[in-house]
């Protein structure tokens, strides 16, 4: 036997079975729902004049509320709703799929020396800063070989350090002339 779902004139699915809506339900993922694009038209009861959604936003209709709503797409966070409806996701975040929300709806880069640009999308756009080089979704710090002091010569200062940007100086024993730079940097 079917219940019916309650539903009103806003509702995206009104008057379906209850069993229709939770076997569309069972699409949901873990950040609370999917939603389905609709027509702008759809959402203007909420300003007056009609074009509510922000430019970087669609009205889509909730698979599990069934309501419609302005939300911001993939990349942004935000409400949906002109005038500042939606911000792009910060440096070192990313949103891959369209959802409200403020800005912890936007994931961090699964490593905190990882970067990506504004309003990205997904955990590809995040990439290792520089000094790092990227192994799976992790960043690994960029080593030169370990240097030697050159034959007849030192190192000056006390450590030379094989870090990315990291600089080496040189000197010469006494009675030998340095050809070429007196530091390297990795």
């Amino acid at each position: 036997h079917s219940i019916k779902a309650h539903s009103g004139p806003d509702d995206c699915f009104p008057d379906e079975d209850l069993d229709i809506r939770t076997l569309r339900d069972i699409t949901i993922d873990a950040e609370g729902g999917n939603y389905i694009v609709e027509d702008d038209s759809h959402c203007h009861k909420y300003c007056s004049g009609g074009g509510c959604c922000h430019p970087l936003g669609q009205c889509r209709c909730g698979t599990t509320t069934g309501v419609y709503e302005c939300v911001c797409d993939p990349g942004f966070w935000g409400f949906g709703l002109l005038p500042h409806g939606c911000t792009p996701c910060p440096v070192g975040t990313y949103k891959p799929f369209p959802s409200p929300g403020g800005l912890e709806s936007c994931t961090p880069c699964p490593d905190p020396n990882m970067l990506s640009p504004n309003g990205s999308s997904d955990v590809t756009q995040c990439t290792c800063k520089p000094g790092f080089r990227q192994v799976e979704q992790r960043c690994e710090v960029i080593r030169c070989p370990e240097l030697r002091a050159p034959l007849n010569g030192r190192f000056t200062g006390m450590v030379c350090d094989n870090r990315y940007k990291s600089r080496c100086g040189f000197a010469c024993d006494q009675g030998f002339d340095l050809v070429g730079s007196s530091s390297i940097k990795c």
